[in-house]
């Protein structure tokens, strides 16, 4: 008796959990106020149909072929509406985001969310590819930036997914598996209630990114944007502006805000990077605490940027000098500041803007610090030679010779000559340059080098870098020791263990060892060759991340091509998320991401698969696949609407099933087939339908088991086994 009551329970708390869920509804059922809010919503569309769900009215609808759901309450005021999105049609900015920081993970659902406020967002359900994988949340706003997630961290997403493809970090990943497992979950929940407001899960976790106010977007001329593309290929530009007949672009750059100002004719004129308050330069804080005693330092700044020239523009300015400088701006209490004392200061700093506000008991105070034309702005370069001297026509230089050393801020330089310029902590080195700070040498036969802005530019017939095991080989390099980059415009031959690198520009970042390429790239490795136009290189990993067209050849003659992917040169793991082709042979492999390695011939394939196999005349199409080509049982399984065709002459034998098991032989010819589970057969001579077929590719004899039945003309036969020739 106490069993059948629990079952009777469990009924009745299954019929209340399915009530919970949408309710179709006839037309009649829907009051005459929602109807009338569903036409003052949207006008051009067609009816689908009306359902009933938490609560609210749901009217699904399409609109240009696109179907939406349309949540309104009982009296007819307009909630939201939910349109599906495919993930080939997200913008760019969130599809980049995904595909940049989540290796591993699949989009399990995308949509787009028009508010009634105004505040339309795109959400996206995001899991790790596999069965039964947690679900995560993110939203993104129209323009693509990242407003709300519970996702994981996406750096440590990054290292999990090359501790899961690599075997030799398997207890790395253990480890920070088990810390994750520690920590409490968070969730990220969106509910509107039939007051129309937005309410969230108190555990969501909230990232507050300040999108830049809508403004008309100026029209930025083809030179502008193709010299950002080619000096940034994988990233986007937020927002353009035009100032003074220049073109401002504000962009996102490894986490940190940026600013570039272009020339009409594609010139880069300035960079603009924001400073993190961590890193303000004490001595700057120092000064401005001298000059404002009244402000609290640092916690009154509200701005603070580095402005850096370009060399070549700034070789092309000859009437007047152009230095690096800071612009900073900070709070000011009116209560501390009478008027006169605010006119000092207008007439004493060098400021872009000032108000002051009746409403507000602050005002802003912007200026400009010059680091050159301040001895706070950079230490002074020290030097020591054999010998040395001034020149009556060049007071302010020095003239070096002999075992000449320069020491600047933990980077050191040796030279045979130079001519040091100590007013404008400038130096020009000839002979065996060596510079060198941590892990990095640098040699040459000739340099420029800026004490103000930490850039040196090294010149000679061969220009080398060493960084560990990485070596650079060009003839010109540009070395940013603030930015910690290192740059070549001309060409340049690398090499790291067993890979070796060429194109004909690239940024090397000294911090991350992440190399970027541009323009006809070639990475060579014993076992594979990689050629494309844009890609960045890790040297500490080995992966390869490309982000246009991108031809790879292994040392099995497979050819991959791609648009967007990574490939590691050490242990051949390919992982291809756009436009993916693998070729061998007579197979062709092509899906919406692949995961592959190339060495262990192990791989699977996601979306929209298809397999073609012209040696056996076959072709293959399902939405998962999984295959094992080096073990000595060499097998291929699809599932998901699966469906294969066997091409004979001109006639084409058709088989759908659920799930499809295909073993090959050792010359990697497909001599089996096994479907499993409503597995139909067509051809314009016989159809069949049966749950389970075995099919000989050799001898063309297919056997159908578990209730088979077969029709041919007009004749149907039924047998607990049939077997069939498909050859003529």
């Amino acid at each position: 008796m106490f069993v059948m009551r629990r079952i009777i329970v469990a009924i009745l708390a299954v019929a209340f959990s399915m009530s919970c869920f949408a309710q179709k509804l006839r037309p009649s059922d829907v009051p005459q106020e929602v109807r009338l809010g569903l036409e003052n919503t949207y006008s051009d569309y067609k009816l689908k149909g009306w359902y009933f769900e938490t609560g609210q009215y749901v009217a699904e609808i399409d609109i240009d072929n696109q179907i939406g759901r349309v949540f309104l309450t009982a009296t007819g005021n307009w909630q939201f509406t939910i349109f599906d999105v495919q993930q080939q049609e997200l913008p760019t900015l969130v599809a980049n985001y995904f595909l940049n920081n989540y290796p591993g993970y699949r989009i399990k659902k995308s949509e787009y969310v028009e508010d009634f406020s105004g505040d339309n967002y795109y959400r996206l359900i995001i899991a790790m590819k596999g069965v039964g994988q947690t679900e995560y949340e993110m939203i993104f706003d129209p323009r693509g930036k990242l407003t709300k997630t519970n996702a994981p961290d996406p750096d440590f997403v990054k290292k999990d997914y090359i501790a899961r493809l690599n075997p030799e970090a398997i207890e790395y990943r253990q480890k920070k598996m088990a810390e994750r497992a520690s920590l409490d979950g968070s969730g990220l929940e969106i509910r509107t209630g039939e007051d129309g407001d937005v309410k969230k899960n108190s555990k969501s976790k909230d990232v507050d990114i300040e999108a830049p106010e809508a403004l008309d977007v100026p029209v930025i001329p083809d030179e502008v944007t193709k010299a950002f593309k080619k000096k940034f290929p994988r990233l986007e530009v937020n927002q353009w502006k035009e100032e003074d007949g220049n073109y401002r672009a504000y962009y996102e750059n490894r986490g940190r805000d940026m600013e570039m100002l272009f020339a009409p004719d594609g010139m880069v004129m300035t960079t603009t990077t924001a400073v993190e308050k961590e890193r303000y330069p004490r001595l700057i804080i120092r000064d401005l605490s001298s000059r404002y005693p009244e402000v609290k330092f640092p916690s009154a700044i509200t701005k603070f940027q580095k402005v850096d020239y370009d060399l070549k523009y700034r070789k092309t300015v000859t009437d007047r000098k152009l230095d690096t400088y800071y612009y900073i701006e900070f709070t000011l209490t009116t209560s501390r500041l009478s008027i006169r004392d605010w006119q000092e200061v207008q007439t004493n700093t060098k400021r872009k803007n000032s108000r002051m506000s009746l409403k507000r008991t602050a005002l802003q105070i912007f200026f400009i610090i010059i680091t050159t034309c301040s001895a706070i702005a950079q230490k002074q370069i020290d030097y020591q030679s054999d010998w040395g001297e001034r020149r009556p026509s060049f007071p302010d230089c020095l003239i070096l010779k002999s075992n000449v050393v320069f020491v600047h801020q933990d980077m050191t330089m040796s030279c045979d000559s130079a001519v040091f310029n100590t007013k404008d902590n400038f130096i020009e080195a000839f002979g065996n340059i060596h510079l060198w700070q941590d892990t990095i040498d640098l040699y040459g036969d000739q340099v420029y080098y800026d004490g103000n802005t930490k850039t040196a530019e090294i010149f000679g017939k061969v220009v080398t870098l060493q960084d560990g095991g990485m070596t650079l080989q060009t003839d010109y390099i540009v070395w940013e020791r603030e930015a910690q980059t290192v740059r070549y415009t001309n060409s340049a031959d690398i090499w790291n263990d067993e890979s070796t690198l060429k194109s004909l520009m690239g940024t090397y970042y000294t911090d991350t060892k992440i190399i970027e390429f541009t323009d006809r790239v070639r990475i060579s490795s014993p076992n594979a060759e990689i050629q494309s136009d844009s890609l960045m290189y890790d040297t500490k990993t080995d992966w390869a991340y490309f982000y246009s067209p991108t031809n790879i050849t292994t040392s099995d003659s497979l050819v991959i091509l791609t648009e967007r992917g990574n490939f590691n040169t050490k242990t051949n793991q390919a992982v291809l998320y756009q436009n993916n082709i693998l070729q061998q042979k007579a197979q062709t492999l092509i899906a919406d991401s692949i995961d592959y390695n190339t060495e262990t011939e192990c791989g699977k394939a996601f979306g929209n698969v298809f397999i073609s196999d012209t040696a056996n005349d076959l072709r293959a199409y399902s939405n998962y696949l999984e295959t094992d080509r080096k073990d000595s049982l060499k097998y291929a399984f699809l599932t998901d609407e699966v469906l294969v065709e066997q091409i004979d002459g001109t006639d084409t034998l058709f088989l759908h099933s659920d799930t499809l098991w295909v073993n090959f032989d050792k010359a990697d010819k497909a001599e089996q087939i096994l479907a499993y589970r409503h597995v139909k057969m067509f051809r314009y001579d016989m159809q069949a339908v049966c749950d389970f077929v075995c099919y000989q590719v050799k001898d063309s004899m297919a056997y159908l088991l578990d209730r088979p039945v077969l029709w041919q003309q007009e004749s149907q036969f039924t047998a607990d086994t049939i077997c069939i020739c498909t050859d003529k």
